[in-house]
Order: C-alpha cells, then sequence, then structure tokens
C-alpha cells in the first residue's frame, strides 16, 4: 500500500493542479487531500474484515474493489479524457 501510494499520489496531485480552473484550484486540492483522509479510513474499516473472513474470502474482497475500478475506468475513461484536456481515451 505504501508503494502505491508512492506511485500514485504525486500524480493525482500533478493531475488536479492542472485540470482544475485556477479560480478553484486550491478547493480542488483541498479535496484532494478529502479524498485521501475518506481512502484511509475505508482501507482501515475494509482491514477489520481480516480476522472476521477466510483469507480466500478477504482477498476475494479485494479483487471485488479492483475489479470493479477496472469496470469504472473503462465506463468512464472516455468522458474523462474529454474533462481533462486530452489526447487519447482510456
Amino acid at each position: 500500500m505504501g508503494v502505491a501510494f508512492l506511485y500514485y499520489w504525486p500524480t493525482t496531485l500533478a493531475l488536479v493542479s492542472r485540470a482544475a480552473p485556477a479560480k478553484i484550484n486550491a478547493t480542488m486540492m483541498g479535496i484532494t487531500f478529502l479524498s485521501f483522509f475518506v481512502a484511509n479510513n475505508l482501507v482501515g474499516w475494509i482491514g477489520g474484515f481480516y480476522e472476521k473472513l477466510s483469507p480466500a474470502q478477504f482477498w476475494l474482497l479485494h479483487a471485488g474493489i479492483a475489479a470493479g475500478g477496472g469496470v469504472s475506468i473503462k465506463l468512464f475513461g472516455n468522458s474523462l479524457g474529454g474533462v481533462l484536456g486530452g489526447g487519447r481515451p482510456l
């Protein structure tokens, strides 16, 4: 998790600071940090299932979350690419 954070956090901050309109750039950066706070609380809550579920169920839960994220990227990738100004669809 820590290594993943090191990879995505600088990219996220750069993307938000570049894509947000100048008038609300600081607000959007604040929302980015707020989303990080919410995500960390969610990770802690999901981690609480480690003792309640079998190992297979616990990791299948993670695989389902990852699959849901992949489906979301496929569904919304083109529209997000247009909003961010650019280039190729995801």
